[in-house]
């Protein structure tokens, strides 16, 4: 595993302290530490460490990549957890081998490491290892996809297509002979009547609503798979 860093210090009490290992390093900061090694590999995958307090003590804290973009708010859930310091990441290519360790913070260590540019991983990862590369236009693609995409409007288009389809449930019912004695009908129509969220529009208008919809939906996955596959190609 390779180590890197943007900036080297003397001062141990303040830096965080990087020792050797048989496999990795073990990573120091205040009063936590942290093993990193082969025992967290996860290929082609980029891992944050971040410092924190727990329930009062004090813990470095391992974050994948993956899960902090997908969360769409990562800041808010690492402060949740009490992690609010970054202190570097650490990367795993197609094999454990491929591995590098990039303290961000002002580091004091006795064994070899270089000292590279600062930048985001994106700029700092294919300098050492360039097939990392499509790690980060692969991130960047799933961060313009989430970005494209509000929660509340999937929600929204999907409750217009089940009250769409219950008002179809109700009309191919109201066909069936003794439909009156269906009691779940009655309940369906009330909900329909009371809390539709197609209230006030008709048939066609929420069709072409909820399709509207859909149509950009799929083209932000298009253009997303394009970009993720175009990394990985």
């Amino acid at each position: 595993m390779k180590l890197v860093t943007f900036n080297a210090s003397v001062d141990e009490e303040k830096a965080v302290r990087v020792e050797q290992t048989a496999d990795g390093y073990t990573v120091s900061f205040a009063g936590a530490s942290i093993n990193i090694g082969v025992q967290l590999f996860k290929q082609g995958e980029l891992q944050f460490l971040m410092y924190g307090k727990q329930y009062q003590s004090e813990v470095i804290g391992i974050v994948s990549q993956r899960e902090y973009v997908d969360s769409r708010d990562g800041l808010t859930i690492l402060a949740q957890h009490g992690l609010t310091d970054g202190l570097g990441w650490f990367y795993f290519g197609d094999t454990a081998e491929e591995a590098c360790l990039c303290i961000t913070k002002a580091m004091t260590a006795q064994c070899p490491f270089d000292i590279v540019q600062p930048g985001k991983p994106r700029d700092v990862l294919p300098g050492i290892f360039p097939d990392s590369e499509k790690l980060g236009v692969r991130n960047l693609a799933k961060i313009a996809l989430l970005r494209k995409l509000n929660p509340l409007d999937s929600l929204a288009a999907l409750e217009k297509q089940v009250d769409l389809l219950s008002s179809l449930v109700i009309q191919l019912a109201n066909l069936v002979p003794g439909q009156d004695d269906i009691a779940l009908v009655n309940h369906l129509q009330h909900i329909i009547n009371d809390a539709s969220a197609n209230a006030g529009k008709s048939d066609d208008q929420t069709v072409a609503s909820v399709m509207s919809f859909k149509k950009a939906l799929r083209q932000a996955q298009a253009d997303y798979f394009a970009a993720r596959d175009g990394a990985t190609s």
